[in-house]
């Protein structure tokens, strides 16, 4: 019998296993898809690698959290990693406009002030308060978790917050473009959640050559030295507590029996799937999962550049991210397309960078438009595929011309990452984690069912920061915090 269960092998499934197999726990992982990896997957369209999820990250120096942990993990020295340009490396375009910002902290102060120079205070009360935030998030600092991490700044969304320091229109419209990344809005997104997540793009930014494929080959590589293998297409039909195990049952009505579980996978599933027990602490933790809301899925198009296009172009593609201000465009749009900007929480067109001369284009698409899109094989949604495509295109020729030398190679939908990855209605940040719901939805690694865990970037913040650092809170639950001194 395995000591520990792995549900799930996205990047927390896998950090977690990883952490416990090489301290010698007994671990074994179950994956419901074909695949492990999550949303750490790539998959292949006209010979070009496209990304589900992984696009860029940061706190990979020596000194901070990823830096560290894969290193402990000894994932690093099988991947290469591609610096974004510090200087610049962030593209925005909005107010008819290019501007240019740095992902570098001190810089990016500066530049802000310039831009900005009637925001002065704002600004330097913003980066401030940006210090004292994530000075209280021990485990982002790999430290021991002391009591209340939130500050009373921080309980406050973040446009609440600028309204308060009297910020400009431009300014907040401007460092909105975050959004992108977590999946709220200003007036929905708690100060803190905005702040950790721009903090860790502040200290280096960097895409993964090979994308996130080369994370998982590593991860299954250091996994298997320890004789953990991850079991794919077994998916969870319930979970229960017997004789002082857990028993997971798969829909093949296999049993499988452990002392403790790590559960990484869609974390509203978990109402169904706990058969027992049925006390009223349990009955009211499910309650409170059933209760969240998820954030926005994510649609897109895949492109490509032919011949030499492809060598100019992805060079300086690789070097910046694009973020593109919809509401500025809604004059070009097609009616659905400006539905979904003026309904989005974020609306932003991000477009990222892959290798070999290709890219993305990604838009946040809420819920409460694509439950009301045709179903994947009515002709109605090939349809709306093409429409969106072109109109995507459209709007970003508008602020990168150069993209007319590109060739669409694929269009997805949120309800493409539900059917290909089993994400619920392709959400792609999980619960989120806004400002009416802030207790609510903040979980903790160690749950009320004894021997059970949860881990991925529901439980604390979004991202692959927030599901690894989710994923060592639930390692050290069990393993104890002295894990934290290897690490460091």
């Amino acid at each position: 019998m395995p000591y520990t269960l792995v549900i799930g092998s996205g990047i927390a499934g896998l950090t977690s296993a990883l952490l416990l197999a090489k301290e010698g726990q007994q671990v074994a992982v179950i994956e419901q898809q074909a695949r492990p990896g999550g949303l750490l997957q790539t998959y292949r369209r006209a010979g070009h690698s496209l990304a589900t999820g992984l696009h860029y990250m940061g706190l990979l120096g020596d000194n901070d959290f990823l830096g560290r942990l894969w290193g402990y993990l000894d994932l690093s020295g099988d991947l290469t990693f591609l610096p974004l340009t510090e200087e610049g490396g962030e593209l925005i375009y909005i107010g008819g406009k290019v501007i240019r910002l740095s992902n570098n902290k001190a810089k990016l102060e500066k530049e802000f002030l310039t831009l900005f120079p009637n925001d002065r205070g704002i600004i330097e009360a913003y980066f401030r308060q940006m210090e004292e935030t994530v000075s209280r998030f021990a485990l982002y600092r790999l430290n021991p978790p002391k009591g209340q991490e939130i500050g009373p700044n921080e309980s406050t969304s973040l446009l609440h917050w600028l309204e308060q320091q009297k910020a400009s229109k431009d300014f907040i419209n401007t460092i909105s473009y975050l959004s992108f990344l977590y999946g709220l809005s200003p007036a929905e997104c708690p100060l803190y959640v905005h702040l950790i997540i721009h903090d860790s793009f502040l200290r280096g930014a960097w895409r993964l050559k090979g994308g996130g494929k080369s994370l998982i080959n590593s991860f299954l590589k250091k996994l298997a030295a320890y004789d953990v293998n991850i079991r794919t297409n077994a998916r969870l039909a319930a979970l229960y507590p017997h004789e002082g195990s857990l028993v997971a049952e798969l829909q093949s009505g296999e049993q499988l029996m452990a002392e403790k579980v790590i559960y990484t996978g869609d974390i509203g599933a978990l109402p169904a799937i706990l058969k027992e027990p049925k006390d009223k602490r349990t009955a009211l933790f499910l309650k409170r999962i059933g209760e969240q809301n998820y954030t926005a899925g994510m649609a897109g198009v895949g492109i490509a550049f032919a011949g030499n296009a492809a060598s100019a172009q992805n060079a300086d593609f690789l070097r910046h991210n694009h973020y593109i201000y919809l509401p500025d465009f809604l004059a070009a749009m097609p009616q659905f397309l400006r539905e979904i900007v003026t309904t989005s929480q974020t609306p932003w067109l991000f477009i990222s960078a892959e290798e070999a001369g290709s890219a993305q284009l990604l838009l946040p698409v809420p819920q409460a438009i694509s439950q009301n899109w045709p179903s994947p094989g009515e002709p109605a949604y090939k349809e709306l595929k093409e429409e969106l495509a072109e109109a995507l295109i459209k709007v970003a020729l508008v602020a990168l011309p150069e993209l007319k030398k590109a060739k669409i190679i694929d269009t997805f939908t949120p309800f493409t990452y539900e059917r290909y990855l089993g994400i619920r209605s392709g959400s792609a940040y999980g619960l989120a984690k806004n400002i009416d719901q802030l207790s609510s939805a903040r979980f903790t690694a160690k749950t009320r069912i004894p021997g059970l865990y949860l881990a991925g970037q529901s439980i604390l913040l979004p991202g692959i920061v927030g599901a690894s650092i989710s994923a060592l809170s639930a390692a050290l639950e069990i393993l104890g915090p002295k894990l934290l001194c290897k690490i460091k």
